[in-house]
C-alpha cells in the first residue's frame, strides 16, 4: 500500500463525520447554512482552508484533537 494520493482541485472544507450525512444536510454544509464549529459529537475531524495557515506543517483541526500539513506543490488562492 502506498499514501502517493494527489489531488488536483480546491478543497475549501475538510470534515470526516462517524454518521452518514442526509442529502439535506450535505447540502446546508456545501451552501454554509450550518457552519462546523467542532464541538459537534459525530465530528471525527475537521479542517477550514479558507484562509492560509500560519505554519503549513502544522495545521490543527476543528476539534483540537488533530494537526495536518501540506505536502507537494500547491498554491493558495483566494476563493470568492
Amino acid at each position: 500500500m502506498t499514501n502517493d494520493w494527489k489531488l488536483s482541485g480546491y478543497i475549501k472544507h475538510f470534515h470526516l463525520w462517524k454518521s452518514a450525512k442526509s442529502q439535506g444536510e450535505i447540502k446546508k454544509l456545501m451552501n454554509e447554512e450550518i457552519r462546523v464549529t467542532g464541538q459537534e459529537d459525530d465530528l471525527v475531524c475537521g479542517w477550514e482552508f479558507d484562509a492560509t495557515v500560519e505554519d503549513d506543517t502544522n495545521i490543527p483541526d476543528l476539534t483540537g484533537k488533530y494537526s495536518a500539513k501540506l505536502l507537494g506543490e500547491y498554491k493558495w488562492i483566494p476563493l470568492e
